[in-house]
């Protein structure tokens, strides 16, 4: 605009602002369909559901997603888990992302290791929620320090990303009184862990 508005545009200059413009809008425009896709109003019905079953789904889900190509998912579900109160097709949309996550991470590293583990238990610290873990062996973080940005929104690794899964999936589980949070592993890779409450 301010060039036209000189009189003296350059038709180049032009051309690449407006190229950038167009990514923007294209952006944009995906986050909010994003966001539409992972909050639709008929999902926000909070429910009791059987945390185990939701991650089964969800495997089962990338499974015939055609996405594994050759990984494998480990699952270690506790035993007689207490039901949580959450919305049943949020939680699956949010394990589902979590998977994809790990699995582009993995492919992108380029390393032997194939698995990601998937676990659901008691949280050590508070026995009125419960606790799912993700964790790959894919390129994790260089520094530390960008652990505290992977939840906020924007935020990306990936060249086609958005930047705003982990941060729709961290405020979708604070909404149902939980919370996200992440982990450097030992080794490769990072661990997402997040909590839900169990039924009162």
């Amino acid at each position: 605009k301010e060039l036209l508005e000189t009189g003296n545009p350059n038709p180049l200059k032009l051309s690449e602002i407006m190229s950038k413009c167009g990514q923007q809008a294209l952006r944009a425009g995906g986050v909010i369909r994003q966001l539409m896709t992972l909050l639709h109003k008929g999902e926000s019905v909070s429910e009791l559901i059987d945390l185990n079953i939701a991650v089964l789904e969800a495997v089962n889900f990338v499974k015939s997603d055609g996405q594994l190509d050759g990984f494998r998912i480990e699952q270690n579900l506790a035993t007689h888990l207490p039901l949580v109160q959450a919305n049943h097709l949020q939680v699956q949309k949010i394990l589902i992302n979590l998977l994809h996550n790990s699995l582009e991470s993995m492919r992108e590293s380029g390393g032997e290791a194939r698995t990601i583990s998937l676990s659901t238990r008691i949280a050590a610290d508070n026995p009125t929620m419960a606790q799912v873990s993700v964790s790959d062996s894919g390129k994790g973080v260089a520094d530390t320090a960008m652990l505290k940005t992977i939840f906020q929104p924007f935020y990306t690794t990936k060249p086609n990303g958005l930047g705003m899964g982990l941060a729709i999936s961290r405020s979708l589980i604070e909404a149902h009184n939980g919370k996200m949070w992440v982990e450097q592993n030992i080794g490769p890779g990072i661990t997402i862990h997040f909590t839900l409450p169990f039924e009162i």
